[in-house]
C-alpha cells in the first residue's frame, strides 16, 4: 500500500511565490516545494508520521498533524523551522484546519 501524502499549497501574489507543504509520512518530515521553480527548498523534521498540513490565513505558519505522536507541529514559513509543538491534541490526529478568521485551530 502506498503511503498517503497530503499537501497544502500557499500562494502570495504580491511576491509571485507559491509554496507547497507536503507531508512525508514515513520519513517524519515536511517537504517544502517552490512550485514556481519546481524544486524542493527544505525538508523539515517533525514528529512521528505527519499526515496533514494547514497554513494560517496570512501564510506565516503551517501546522502539521503528527499521527503517532498525538501532536501538532507549528512551522514558521519564513524560516521553515518548527517553532512550537502542541501536545495531546487528539488521539492519532489525521487532519488539521484553521478557521479563516483565526478563531480556531482544530485537528482530529
Amino acid at each position: 500500500m502506498a503511503p498517503l501524502l497530503l499537501a497544502v499549497l500557499w500562494c502570495d501574489s504580491t511576491v509571485a511565490q507559491c509554496t507547497a507543504y507536503v507531508t512525508a509520512h514515513k520519513f517524519n518530515n515536511v517537504v517544502v516545494v517552490d512550485t514556481v521553480l519546481d524544486r524542493v527548498v527544505a525538508e523539515i523534521p517533525v514528529q512521528i508520521q505527519p499526515l496533514a498540513v494547514a497554513v494560517t490565513p496570512d501564510g506565516a505558519f503551517a501546522y502539521v498533524s503528527n499521527e503517532f505522536a498525538n501532536t501538532l507541529s507549528g512551522i514558521d514559513t519564513t524560516t521553515n523551522a518548527v517553532v512550537d509543538t502542541i501536545q495531546g491534541v487528539a488521539l492519532y490526529p489525521v487532519g488539521v484546519a484553521i478557521a479563516p478568521d483565526w478563531n480556531a485551530l482544530s485537528c482530529g
